[in-house]
């Protein structure tokens, strides 16, 4: 990282949009889900999300909260991975990945308490709002 800026970060985000892209590109021509149906626009609006979160958290702005959101896109991605690893989830591991290094590379330069307790909330707010949009477009 240099003068608070991520090109790892970025790079996560924008692998994550392609993924979105590509998503929503097979929903649209093969017809193998309805881009009208809830789930699916949740799953497109989530990987979305994912990746704004790591775009805003690679550009300079206050440690912690560059942390926070890098937290929250990388384990969302993560989440994202895993729960569709049937299908295109494979394809955000490695933007989980750099987002969760990124965010690693960030979080050694705060004190140990509070890396860990911005890390655990920006995983708990993508991890609450995962399981809250699977609930509802259930």
């Amino acid at each position: 990282m240099r003068a608070g800026f991520s090109a790892r970060g970025l790079t996560a985000a924008v692998l994550a949009l392609a993924v979105d892209a590509l998503y929503i590109e097979i929903l649209l021509r093969e017809g193998e889900g309805d881009l009208d149906g809830a789930r699916a626009r949740f799953v497109a609006t989530a990987i979305g999300a994912a990746a704004l979160c790591t775009a805003l958290g690679s550009l300079p702005a206050r440690e912690a909260l560059r942390l926070l959101l890098l937290s929250a896109g990388g384990f969302g991605l993560l989440a994202l991975a895993v729960l569709g690893a049937a299908s295109l989830g494979m394809l955000l591991l490695v933007p989980a990945i750099l987002a969760l290094s990124s965010a690693s590379r960030l979080a050694s330069g705060l004190t140990v308490p509070a890396a860990w307790v911005i890390a655990a909330t920006g995983g708990l707010v993508a991890a609450s709002a995962l399981v809250a949009g699977v609930w509802l477009t259930g």
